[in-house]
């Protein structure tokens, strides 16, 4: 049966993310095992975040392309090299 009533589609969706969580916990036997149990080991994979500065971001901003065409977030390249001055006093605030 193909349903085409945007209405029940809706609603076939949200019935089906709403009891899934549920559905699945039913299927779980209940046990005394502590979750930890089942973690073997730490992940070897990791990352660190490392602190910046006002020159870096400057560095960053002028190693790319000046391109007039805008992302995902609709600002170009080319915008945010205009307001570079702006970057280095907001970066200048927030990292020293």
């Amino acid at each position: 049966m193909i349903i085409t009533n945007i209405k029940e589609i809706v609603n076939r969706f949200n019935n089906y993310f709403v009891d899934v969580g549920p559905t699945l916990a039913q299927k779980n036997p209940i046990t005394n095992i502590s979750p930890r149990y089942f973690l073997s080991s730490r992940n070897p994979s990791t990352y660190a975040l490392y602190l910046t500065s006002p020159d870096e971001v400057i560095w960053v901003v002028n190693s790319l392309e000046s391109k007039t065409s805008a992302g995902y977030d609709f600002i170009s390249m080319q915008l945010i090299k205009s307001i570079r001055p702006l970057f280095l006093l907001l970066s200048n605030l927030y990292l020293n």
